[in-house]
């Protein structure tokens, strides 16, 4: 129990985190609200001349529907929250080891797992934050769809796939962070490098696909953003849905990265050598 303890977040050290950062947060709560609000307002008010929500849908309209709007939106969550991620890692990690400002809790009773653990909680609660707003309307508009009665469940669980992912990509950002926190900018030269290592692959994929090389599909196998499946789609022609299996069998994994960055992360910060 004792051991256990060391791994639980301080309530303390969270709370600070928040009053020193609670602007750049609500900085990125509103440009994250307006950019998704955008893309909804856009793609189910303006351009839905017919004015019919529905989740799934083919036809000319079937990019109206909210799971390609859902698809479309966790894109670019992911770019967008990658680089929240980021910049809260550099803030509550990087910075504070490079300026000394660490050696404040280090003084404290508090274990160093305590330590990293509250900051890797504090980014996921941030994250969290950021996000929420965004996914009401979607929710909403979900639940008013023709379809909901079908398609609301699947609705929910490819936003839960989004969140779960954001949070494991954060988790091994702080890794990284803690990892290389006194080389500077490279840290987030490595955390470039996976995102863009995740998009390459992503778009090469496709584009094999596209071109009748059904080869490329096996690229997902070496693709961490394999680990965020689209729940179902739809196209002109049909409506296609992911193996229920893989949804929660990729949900289980990223809960599992989750703990294993977070103790990488304790085993990591417990070795380094911070001079104190």
């Amino acid at each position: 129990m004792q051991k256990l303890n060391t791994f639980l977040p301080n309530k303390n050290l969270i709370n600070y985190q928040f009053k020193s950062n609670w602007k750049i947060i609500l900085i990125y709560v509103v440009i994250w609200f307006a950019i998704s609000s955008g893309m909804i307002i856009l793609r189910l008010e303006i351009l839905n001349h017919d004015h019919v929500i529905a989740i799934l849908m083919t036809g000319k309209n079937y990019y109206l529907s909210l799971a390609n709007l859902v698809n479309q939106t966790t894109t670019a969550g992911l770019i967008f929250m990658s680089l929240v991620s980021m910049v809260l890692v550099n803030f509550t990690v990087g910075q504070e080891i490079r300026r000394g400002q660490i050696t404040l809790w280090m003084a404290s009773p508090l274990s160093r797992n305590k330590i990293i653990v509250s900051k890797i909680v504090f980014i996921w609660l941030a994250n969290l934050l950021i996000m929420a707003p965004a996914l009401v309307p979607i929710l909403i508009y979900g639940g008013i769809a023709s379809d909901a009665s079908d398609h609301f469940g699947l609705l929910v669980e490819q936003l839960a796939t989004m969140v779960l992912f954001l949070l494991m990509i954060s988790t091994l950002f702080t890794v990284i962070g803690l990892y290389f926190s006194s080389m500077g900018r490279l840290t987030g030269v490595v955390q470039s490098a996976i995102l863009g290592y995740m998009f390459l692959l992503t778009i090469l994929t496709n584009v094999l696909i596209n071109y009748g090389y059904t080869w490329g599909e096996y690229l997902d196998y070496i693709n961490l953003r394999s680990l965020l499946p689209s729940v179902m789609s739809s196209n002109y022609d049909v409506t296609g849905f992911t193996n229920q299996g893989w949804v929660f069998g990729s949900m289980a994994i990223n809960i599992a990265l989750m703990f294993g960055f977070t103790y990488l992360s304790c085993f990591n910060f417990k070795s380094k050598d911070l001079m104190l």
